[in-house]
Order: structure tokens, then C-alpha cells, then sequence
């Protein structure tokens, strides 16, 4: 992106700008299912009106290579922001790029270890699952050992998105307003994605440290904090519509959790655990204004 591009909301001015790259990013992978053969199930119901699939793996192997792509994909999510006018693209700071490349190319030699693994005990699991499925076994369903070897990976492509300068004037002019609107609308969306999603892990700090009507700690998991803090450390990368009023809580935030790695300092410490508290029940009433007007496509971070 070459050019900076503002959208505003009342008195709020937001830029996507020229320091913002967008990254194509996909993940690819064996599903490990087929359609079950309906000729050998026992039913009363009538089979046109079923439609049921079978697992064809059950394998520790199999797991650990997509839970490490899933794994790979959160990476780049964390770094990032979607850029809500297109499935699968996402938006860096320039700074990050080669960080990211590094960490891809890393993570490929990663994920071929686990690959390899699976492929040592890919012949002998087929056989397992041919004693478990009994007369849905299809040895057909199946891809061969290279065929599985290539069937997990991700691909990506870092592009751009400008007008192209040799179309006629007025076309080049109809398509450069498209373009303006386009990011205009996903700054818009990016800036309300950050502060909804930073919003709904205040808020849920704030429900379980606050003791329980019977005075009780309530139960919090460690990702109630390592959350919060990984967010805290991507926020500079992921502010690419230079929020300001947002950093200025995300900045607050920082201060309060200073020194904290995790959440066993909050867990352990009951009067440090209600300074947090009070600080946060100010941030979550701060974040509560920043949240009352939302754009009109809904978003996810973790798609």
C-alpha cells in the first residue's frame, strides 16, 4: 500500500498507510474422512434422508501435524490484522516481514519432522482402522504414503493491491474510488476488531477476579492473562489505522500488568490481585465507550 488512506467516524479519523504490507495465507491439509457406505448400516430410518461420514484416522501422529498448522495459523493472526475485504488476507507492518518469513520458513521444517512421524506409522494405522471400521473399510479412502507427504502445508503470497496506471483515465479513476473505499471500510473494521477483542478480555478479567457472592476466588485460567499480554505485545504491529485512544489503554493495561509473566501472581496474591482489579474495572468502563458504535460486517480474530 502506497498511499494513505482515512476514514472517519464523527470526529475519529483513522489511516491504513504506506508502511502496510498484505499477506495471502492458506492452510491445506488431508481431512481424514469420507462418506460412510450406507449399504451396511442397520436403520429403520429411511438412508436417503442420512448423510454420514466415518473417520478414517485416529492417530496421536495425525493430530500433532494439523494442531501445528492450526498452530501456524494463530502466528500469523497474531501479528496481524484480517483485511475484512477478502478471505484469507491479512495486513502487516513492513517492519514485520521478514520476521514472518523467518518464521514460516522455520515452522516448514517443523511441520516436516512431525509429517515424516506420521508417515513411520501411516501403514499400520490403515490396518488398525481396518479392524475398527469392519465393513466400512475402503482401502480406496485412503491416500498413498507421497500422496500424504504433500497433502499438508500452507501457502502465502505477500501482494498489494494499487490500481493498475495503464487502464483508460476514467476506468483507472472508477477503480481508484473502489480501492479508496475498500480501505476505508476495512479501517474501520480493523480499528473496532482490536478494541471489541481487547474490550472482551478486560471484561473477563474483570468477572473472574472479582470473588464470587460467597466471597470465594473464582476459577481463572492462565490464558485469561497470557491472552491479554500477547495482545499487548502484538498491539504497535496490529495498530496499523493508529488508534490512539485505544493505544492510550493498551498502554495503561501495560502498566498495571508490569512484571507479570502469567497469571500465578494473580492467583496467589489477593490484595495485588484487587489493585489489578480496580485498574481494570476502569479499563473495561473506558473500553465500554470505545465499543458502543460498531461497523456493519461482524468479525472474528480467530478465523
Amino acid at each position: 500500500m502506497t498511499q494513505q488512506e482515512l476514514v472517519s467516524s464523527g470526529s475519529r479519523v483513522w489511516s491504513i498507510g504506506g508502511d502496510t504490507v498484505a499477506l495471502l495465507f492458506s492452510l491445506h491439509q488431508w481431512g481424514a474422512r469420507a462418506k460412510a457406505d450406507k449399504s451396511e448400516m442397520t436403520s429403520d430410518a429411511d438412508k436417503n434422508l442420512l448423510d454420514v461420514s466415518k473417520r478414517l484416522l485416529v492417530s496421536k501422529e495425525f493430530k500433532a501435524v494439523g494442531d501445528y498448522l492450526l498452530d501456524t495459523k494463530r502466528y500469523v493472526l497474531g501479528w496481524s490484522v484480517p483485511s475484512f475485504f477478502r478471505d484469507g488476507c491479512y495486513l502487516f507492518r513492513l517492519s514485520r516481514v521478514q520476521a514472518v518469513e523467518d518464521e514460516l520458513t522455520m515452522r516448514r521444517d517443523m511441520l516436516r519432522g512431525l509429517i515424516n512421524t506420521l508417515l513411520d506409522v501411516y501403514p499400520s494405522q490403515i490396518d488398525s482402522m481396518a479392524a475398527r471400521l469392519g465393513a466400512q473399510f475402503r482401502r480406496a479412502d485412503y491416500p498413498s504414503t507421497d500422496e500424504l507427504s504433500r497433502a499438508f502445508y500452507w501457502s502465502y503470497q505477500w501482494v498489494s493491491f494499487d490500481v493498475p496506471d495503464r487502464l483508460p483515465d476514467a476506468i483507472k479513476a472508477q477503480e481508484k474510488a473502489k480501492v479508496e473505499n475498500m480501505w476505508a471500510e476495512a479501517a474501520e473494521s480493523i480499528t473496532f476488531a482490536l478494541r471489541e477483542s481487547f474490550a472482551k478480555m478486560v471484561s473477563h478479567a474483570v468477572e473472574v477476579m472479582q470473588p464470587s457472592t460467597d466471597g470465594k476466588q473464582k476459577r481463572f485460567y492462565d490464558s485469561t492473562v497470557t491472552n491479554i499480554l500477547d495482545f499487548l505485545q502484538s498491539f504497535q504491529e496490529r495498530n496499523i489505522t493508529n488508534d490512539t485512544e485505544l493505544a492510550a489503554l493498551v498502554d495503561k493495561a501495560k502498566s498495571v500488568l508490569v512484571g507479570i509473566e502469567d497469571a500465578s501472581m494473580l492467583k496467589k496474591d489477593g490484595l495485588f490481585r484487587g489493585r489489578v482489579l480496580d485498574e481494570f474495572k476502569k479499563l473495561d468502563t473506558a473500553l465500554d465507550g470505545l465499543v458502543q458504535v460498531r461497523p456493519g460486517r461482524k468479525f472474528n480474530f480467530e478465523d
